[in-house]
């Protein structure tokens, strides 16, 4: 089954502005059209890899503050996507450049027990810099955010929602869709979430085992308190 999510602030409006688009994909039951384009972005995307050591971010460019802690990709033209994304989070934000058509776009994984501790001031000063080169190289109203992944079970999931709501916003001035609701605690054999983004067509596919209908909802930052009520 896959299923589309958009929602987005009625001032971010305007006959330009093209939101980002939410495909989810059940493991358990994916197209070959769906997984055709899945493997496209995986031969020819940029692995924003959680798990690489200092010679994969240095070669990559990839922001981070060592291993397992967050992972930040470049603002580029070329599709991104990540995967183990446990109680992990993933951002991302994509703009269409100035003088041009063409769409760039940068993706995250971050570990909430790591942002939102010990590598906070790290964590929201790179971040910080990013949407600001983002937002330097891209045309104004071009620009949407999205978050994704977490886990229900994860005690600071509602924090960590609530923190990289407040950078965005106060970054790009509109909060950043919440693309679903977390996953449910992860059962025996159970595969993490998977983000793959094709930049050019702002669509994201989110690959994640069947969830109840309420953890499919999008949401925003400022709504997650209420939102987990559901769970």
């Amino acid at each position: 089954m896959n299923s589309e999510n958009s929602i987005f602030n009625k001032e971010k409006e305007n006959e330009s502005f093209k939101p980002i688009r939410a495909c989810l994909v059940e493991e358990e039951n994916v197209d070959e059209s769906t997984l055709s384009t899945i493997w496209k972005i995986r031969r020819n995307g940029e692995f924003v890899d959680y798990s690489g050591n200092e010679e994969v971010y240095k070669k990559r460019n990839i922001k981070n503050a060592g291993k397992e802690t967050y992972a930040m990709s470049e603002c580029t033209p070329e599709n991104k996507y990540s995967n183990e994304y446990f109680n992990s989070t993933g951002i991302i934000i994509v703009g269409e450049e100035k003088n041009s058509k063409k769409q760039i776009s940068f993706m995250t994984h971050q570990d909430p027990e790591k942002f939102l501790e010990d590598k906070k001031e790290l964590f929201t000063k790179d971040l910080t810099d990013l949407i600001k080169i983002i937002k330097e190289k891209c045309k104004e109203k071009s620009i949407d955010a999205i978050i994704f992944g977490g886990n229900a079970g994860f005690r600071e999931y509602q924090e960590s929602i609530k923190f990289l709501g407040n950078i965005i916003t106060k970054e790009l001035g509109f909060e950043p869709t919440v693309m679903t609701g977390p996953k449910s605690i992860l059962s025996k054999g159970d595969e993490p979430t998977a983000g793959y983004f094709d930049t050019q067509n702002r669509r994201l596919y989110i690959r994640r085992s069947k969830q109840a209908s309420e953890l499919n909802e999008s949401y925003l930052p400022s709504e997650v308190k209420k939102q987990s009520s559901k769970w």
